[in-house]
């Protein structure tokens, strides 16, 4: 894992004197090795985290053997030695047992169409310099980000934001991108805070031609794949069969690695299949879990169980709310975009604690996603039933219900939706039914989040309403915050987080089969339930998800109540301060529980 910057320009500008100032802001990706290679036209700058093949000649930015192209890469590609095996050797024999050189001389032989082989996390630009034309590529599930923003002469291309600031800090911000994150709580696909910003999305890559032409295609096929509605569950236990032993090769696959892996554990399935599996592969991996001081959320006891029952090295910490507001503020010191989801701080806390004994480390982000894990799916399905009492006999019942708590409140505007995709909106947007405290102007003059998923459900219309929400969550909310929170989480402590349940095979699999795999008589994951049987005590099993919450409400109101408060005072392009103030009143009155939509609001006040 590493942290990279790239400068290419197609006309006389020279590189931005504080190139080397904009790469130091992303040192903490990778403080292995640094190194510039540069030209009269470009600039790539690269800081490595040592995993595969320490060996210096495996650092980048790195040359072919004629030096025609140069590459700068971010991930890991787990079955680089196959992919190997299908290239022709370089002239002068492969030089290192690295996956970068096996990227570079992939996209040298193949192409782009190349790209598709690859099973792993990467985004990587490489440079053909006897052409003067650049390739940026993003993994198929937006694993690894990449940003680039483009002048009439340049592109500028990087691991965060931060460092493309710091090279030009006149960027324009995004009112669109800006309503999105206000809607959803994160910018989806290509959208960033600021207009000329981008990323490139999951599954694309970028090309710059000679003539100055840039285009942004895309190469993966992932999501291609549909649930094929005719299996029954007569055809269950072939599927579960199938479903473990890909869920095998990807953790296999993810424990490569030339330094120390671990493994996250919390109580629950995700992670104790990935614990217990690879324990079969490396029976010393060490388990890392944080506990908590509330006992309805602390779960390290349960978790010690499940270590002790796999026979797994364990360590654990206390995590206290001083610990998290003393984490918050390192965040935040260093944050160089609107993030919302605060359950950052636990992952940037449990990574902190794993880089002490290792630098990979391997987790269970995308189960719940793949196999419906969540609460919403849960719920959705129960919609499905409701959606047939006639809509006006459902708001008289939403009239009804007492709005004696926020809760309450939020179940009678749900009765109110027309359509499942509506209702499954409403149940994941950030402002649910509270009025987003954005200018009239921009409220006016740009799409809403509902407007974008609704449009997504239309595109997909051949889709049953729980696939629907599943794919969603898979193709923006996972990419687009779970992994970025992981990314920007585990990256901070030099950490590599790897995710064995987004294996592409696993993900097809996942991607076919039908919903009642998944959520059966209203237990969630339950493929996965089955497979773990096998692997986990029975008290796991039938355990429902569970995990501590970042006592944000509390902090409002408290701690952080005048920090807040001074932020959404303040004039802004974007923020309509009375809405804005409104909104905190409403919330330390103890009337509706707004701090989601504060904390956002927060985030995207602090822009301006």
């Amino acid at each position: 894992m590493c942290g990279l910057l790239g400068w290419f320009s197609k006309g006389d500008s020279h590189k931005p004197q504080s190139f080397s100032q904009a790469l130091e802001l992303i040192r903490h990706r990778g403080p292995d090795a640094t190194r510039i290679e540069q030209g009269d036209h470009f600039a790539f700058g690269h800081h490595r985290l040592s995993v595969l093949d320490l060996d210096s000649r495996a650092h980048q930015p790195m040359w072919s053997q004629d030096q025609r192209y140069v590459i700068i890469y971010n991930g890991e590609i787990y079955n680089y030695r196959e992919v190997r095996k299908q290239l022709s050797p370089p002239m002068g024999g492969w030089r290192t047992n690295s996956d970068t050189e096996v990227i570079l001389e992939l996209v040298i032989q193949k192409g782009t169409q190349g790209l598709e082989l690859l099973e792993g996390m990467f985004s990587f630009g490489l440079l053909d310099t006897q052409k003067q034309e650049i390739l940026l590529a993003r993994d198929s599930l937006g694993t690894k980000p990449l940003y680039y923003f483009q002048t009439k002469e340049e592109l500028f291309f990087a691991s965060r934001p931060g460092p493309l600031l710091k090279l030009q800090n006149h960027h324009e911000f995004d009112s669109q991108g800006i309503r999105y994150f206000l809607d959803l709580g994160f910018f989806p696909k290509e959208m960033t805070a600021w207009k000329n910003i981008k990323k490139l999305p999951a599954g694309h890559f970028l090309t710059l031609k000679s003539d100055g032409a840039l285009t942004v295609s895309k190469y993966s096929t992932l999501f291609e794949t549909v649930p094929n509605y005719s299996l029954s569950m007569k055809s269950f236990a072939k599927i579960k069969d199938e479903t473990e032993e890909a869920l095998i090769r990807s953790v296999q696959q993810r424990l490569i690695s030339d330094v120390p892996v671990g493994v996250f554990l919390s109580s629950g399935i995700d992670s104790g299949l990935i614990a217990a599996i690879a324990t079969k592969f490396n029976p010393n991996i060490t388990a890392f879990t944080i506990g908590f001081e509330d006992e309805e959320f602390n779960e390290l006891p349960l978790a010690t169980k499940l270590a002790q029952f796999l026979q797994l090295q364990q360590i654990s910490e206390i995590v206290t709310p001083k610990k998290l507001l003393e984490e918050l503020q390192l965040f935040e010191t260093t944050q160089d975009e609107p993030f919302f989801d605060y359950s950052l701080l636990l992952v940037r806390i449990i990574s902190k604690i794993a880089k002490q004994h290792v630098t990979v480390a391997l987790g269970g982000d995308g189960g719940d996603e793949l196999f419906g894990g969540y609460k919403y799916y849960r719920w959705l399905s129960y919609f499905e039933s409701v959606e047939k009492i006639p809509l006006a006999l459902r708001q008289c019942i939403s009239k009804a219900v007492p709005p004696k708590s926020h809760r309450l409140q939020l179940m009678s505007q749900l009765l109110k939706q027309n359509t499942a995709p509506e209702a499954f909106y409403f149940m994941r947007s950030l402002n649910k039914d509270l009025e987003l405290p954005l200018n009239s102007e921009i409220l006016t003059h740009t799409e809403s989040g509902k407007d974008l998923f609704l449009r997504y459900a239309k595109d997909n219309k051949g889709l049953q309403p729980l696939d629907i929400a599943m794919r969603w969550d898979l193709e923006y909310t996972l990419p687009d915050d779970y992994l970025q929170k992981l990314d920007m989480g585990s990256m901070a402590y030099s950490l590599e987080a790897r995710e064995p349940f987004l294996g592409k095979d696993l993900v097809r699999l996942a991607l076919q089969m039908p919903h009642s795999f998944k959520i059966h008589k209203g237990l969630t994951k339950y493929i996965l339930r089955e497979i773990a049987k096998k692997y986990l005590p029975q008290e796991i099993q039938n355990k429902h998800k569970s995990g501590f919450e970042v006592p944000m409400k509390h902090w409002i109101k408290t701690e952080l109540k005048e920090q807040v408060s001074r932020s959404l005072k303040k004039s802004s392009h974007f923020i309509d301060s009375n809405k804005a103030r409104k909104l905190l009143q409403c919330h330390l009155d103890g009337k509706r529980n707004t701090h989601s939509l504060l904390w956002a609001t927060y985030n995207i006040s602090n822009l301006s």
